[in-house]
């Protein structure tokens, strides 16, 4: 590829796309908005003129077919992921799907199988993973004044989800573990960098959703190291992340998608300091980084074998075998 600037396709009309996404891709360097594609007529005509893509496509198919598509973004419902990541990658495009990668380990396995056969790229989405807080959890982390951890707890809830959301809709993947609880496992294990041997979880179910609304999960990992996170459609809208470790505690009272001049607070033993962090926009960072990975060919955040770890505790956490 001798370009400069990789052209995106987008799958679907998403509001993730509309809202985050495509604003993001303008705003990057080495990218470029070049095709959306869209099964209603009337949305894809509002993101036209709201984004002005060089040519939009009535079906994905189409777009899939046009060869200047270098990068395809895939923000369709969980159950659509894996089928159309891997149609884009069979048609030889990079793809940008959003969490979860898939449905379960086993999607996850075919999808990467499928990127390695056609030697494109593939990431999951996670784009708080490029984001400021993230990147000061580690450098406090491996600064040592934690010493070593010991627990990490993690909760993550808004209320006011209306009934005809797509996330309390069982047979397009919804539920607040796919949604919500899927963030939880990519930190906790983002930090401890390997998979729980025992994990418990309480769920609370929607009476008429029948989807998970709320759930409760408690993980142990090697050498006694624990975690839980708290995952909820149905509570006070919160979010924080600890990390407690054995020479003192780091909290990220950071939303996942919260932009602006933050702090997190640092606890040890000579008392409380709050720590500044300029949490900036990470849709563009992930955007930028992903195209860099196309174009030098350095490895994806999260790794794919990040990305199969996290389904094979997503799977566990849901109750699969």
């Amino acid at each position: 590829m001798d370009r400069k600037k990789i052209n995106w396709g987008i799958i679907g009309c998403a509001n993730i796309a509309k809202d985050r996404f495509i604003p993001a891709l303008q705003q990057t360097d080495n990218s470029k908005l070049y095709a959306i594609a869209g099964r209603s007529p009337e949305k894809l005509a509002s993101f036209a003129v709201a984004f002005h893509p060089q040519v939009t496509y009535g079906s994905y198919e189409e777009l899939l077919a046009d060869p200047q598509v270098d990068a395809v973004y895939v923000p369709l419902p969980n159950t659509l992921h894996m089928e159309w990541s891997i149609r884009a990658m069979e048609a030889g495009k990079h793809v940008l799907c959003e969490k979860p990668l898939g449905m379960n380990a086993a999607q996850v396995s075919r999808m990467i199988d499928t990127a390695c056969a056609h030697k494109v790229r593939l990431a999951e989405a996670f784009s708080y993973l490029h984001g400021g807080a993230v990147q000061k959890a580690h450098e406090i982390i491996d600064s040592g004044v934690l010493g070593r951890i010991k627990h990490i707890d993690v909760r993550y809830a808004f209320d006011g989800i209306r009934e005809n959301d797509i996330r309390l809709n069982k047979t397009a993947g919804g539920g607040v573990i796919y949604d919500l609880g899927c963030y939880c496992i990519s930190f906790i294990q983002d930090i401890y960098k390997e998979e729980p041997v025992d994990v418990h979880t309480v769920f609370g179910v929607g009476k008429q959703s029948f989807v998970d609304e709320n759930a409760m999960v408690s993980m142990t990992f090697p050498e006694g190291k624990t975690a839980r996170f708290y995952a909820a459609f149905d509570s006070f809208t919160d979010s924080e992340r600890t990390i407690v470790g054995e020479k003192g505690v780091l909290s990220i009272p950071i939303r996942y998608h919260e932009y602006g001049n933050m702090s997190v607070r640092l606890t040890d033993a000579e008392g409380r300091h709050e720590i500044k962090v300029l949490c900036e926009n990470h849709f563009i960072d992930e955007i930028r980084e992903f195209a860099d990975c196309i174009l030098t060919g350095k490895e994806t955040r999260p790794t794919l074998q990040a990305s199969l770890m996290n389904a094979r505790t997503l799977d566990r956490v849901l109750g699969y075998k």
